[in-house]
């Protein structure tokens, strides 16, 4: 089974550009690009780029992002996801910019 199966997220809107937000920090799970692929279904959530948060790799960081396109394959960056996934951290922890 998919560790997106039934996962909650969230879709936002970054400029044009649809995200996905998965919050994946409790898990150790990685996503495949299969089940990227698939979730973007239009049976699924279609996205342009999805963010899975995981744990943060970094002391002081809040999460580490991967960065997955509709297509499965994974992505370096995505300005406009970043920005989605910084507005829900600083509402999440009460932190400024």
């Amino acid at each position: 089974m998919s560790v997106l199966a039934h996962h909650p997220f969230i879709k936002m809107n970054g400029l044009g550009n649809e995200i996905v937000v998965v919050d994946m920090r409790a898990q150790t799970a990685t996503i495949a690009a299969s089940e990227a692929r698939a979730a973007a279904q239009s049976t699924g959530a279609p996205y342009d780029q999805l963010m899975a948060l995981h744990a943060p790799r970094t002391p002081g960081t809040d999460a580490y992002v991967r960065i997955y396109n509709n297509d499965g394959s994974e992505s370096g960056a995505c300005g406009n996801g970043m920005r989605c996934v910084g507005e829900l951290l600083f509402k999440e922890t009460g932190k400024s910019a």
